[in-house]
């Protein structure tokens, strides 16, 4: 009977160590295409203008290396630690300003998500805070045409890396020296059915970018 018992608590700690282990289908990329390591924390000071907003960006993407099709999004685990400002969470074909979390696609093997990964908005330059941000790996299912696609409620199977990002200001009582990103000013704002839109709207928004980039934005 004791050996039973010690078999069965063996036997629940490989599956709790197994349950708490980081699935690596996804990875996070610095400019270089440089692997960031798990757990990992980059500092973030450069601010740029784009429109009216401020915005202080993180120069990293996200890469599929698992060799196969994986559904993945990002979420932003500690947001109630965000002094002020907005913060939008863009990667894996669209962004979000609720929730704290990505829009989630199925990616093909080799997959790299374009930069911005995501963005802090501030409205007070006087603090400094700490992001953490992990990898989820999704539930994939076949749209009507067969494709691979995340949909909304899919679940979580599993949970990849997380990188902290410390947002840091160079300087407190200002912005002079900000830089202005015009080719990330939004052109042109399209409803999902394609109909031009002059404001945001609620629901999936398509935005044309300067740099003929285009972005998907869920407004709530």
């Amino acid at each position: 009977m004791k050996r039973l018992f010690t078999f069965a608590l063996l036997l629940l700690a490989l599956t709790s160590v197994r349950a708490q282990s980081t699935d690596h289908s996804f990875v996070f990329i610095d400019h270089n295409g440089n692997e960031i390591a798990d757990g990992a924390t980059i500092e973030v000071t450069d601010t740029t203008v784009v429109g009216e907003e401020i915005q202080m960006s993180i120069p990293v993407g996200i890469k599929n290396v698992s060799g196969k099709v994986v559904g993945g999004r990002l979420r932003h685990t500690n947001p109630s630690d965000m002094p002020n400002g907005a913060m939008q969470v863009c990667a894996f074909g669209g962004c979000s300003t609720s929730d704290e979390v990505s829009v989630g696609t199925a990616c093909k093997a080799g997959y790299v998500s374009e930069d911005i990964l995501t963005e802090w908005k501030p409205t007070d330059f006087k603090k400094s805070w700490t992001a953490t941000f992990r990898i989820e790996v999704m539930q994939t299912s076949k749209d009507f045409f067969g494709s691979d696609e995340v949909k909304f409620n899919a679940k979580v199977l599993a949970y990849g890396p997380t990188l902290n990002v410390h947002f840091a200001f160079k300087g407190t009582t200002g912005i002079s020296g900000v830089k202005t990103d015009t080719a990330s000013k939004v052109v042109a704002r399209y409803a999902a059915d394609g109909t031009l839109l002059t404001a945001p709207a609620k629901g999936l928004n398509i935005l044309r970018l300067a740099n003929g980039r285009t972005v998907k934005v869920v407004v709530k």
